[in-house]
């Protein structure tokens, strides 16, 4: 910014600041930018059951610093960029059962919407907290059946009467 711009100025053209502090003799803007960067390479070598995996991150920080006097006007400026590295990996990952496999290769729920309305009994009755469509709740995959959403549902083994 130039010498003598008023901070009505600086605001209309790099918008408000990510943060501001009050000085002996005026106060000051900091406006900041950061951005994780990472590389990485994966190498399958039975697709996609073993795989090889190599990654590097890291974060980079982009900050600018603008002083004002007491009327409200630029009497100095600064940007620094840094980067701080934030992690090297090397990991060999398996499969351990096909169950996984299809679950992670399968269609999304979601793109099955249409057979919610022929759906048995307490799946019709849980709709308002249907994770399948995309309401009230996220489920991780490869859990067991009988924990989270869908225990509400029973469907993850025979009913207790039938015994």
């Amino acid at each position: 910014m130039q010498p003598h711009t008023h901070y009505a100025d600086v605001l209309a053209a790099l918008g408000p600041p990510a943060k501001l502090t009050a000085l002996p003799a005026g106060f000051a803007f900091l406006y900041e930018h950061s951005a994780v960067i990472q590389h990485g390479f994966n190498w399958f070598l039975i697709y996609p059951v073993v795989g090889l995996r190599l990654t590097k991150g890291k974060r980079v920080v982009d900050t600018y610093a603008v002083v004002f006097d007491a009327h409200g006007f630029v009497v100095g400026d600064g940007r620094t960029t840094g980067a701080v590295p934030l992690n090297f990996e090397v990991a060999i990952s398996g499969m351990t059962s096909s169950k996984q496999l299809r679950e992670l290769t399968a269609p999304a729920p979601v793109h099955r919407w249409g057979l919610s309305m022929v759906k048995p009994l307490p799946k019709t009755l849980n709709r308002g907290s249907d994770i399948d469509a995309v309401q009230h709740g996220l489920e991780q995959l490869s859990t067991p059946k009988g924990v989270g959403q869908r225990t509400l549902e029973r469907v993850y083994g025979p009913s207790r009467r039938s015994r």
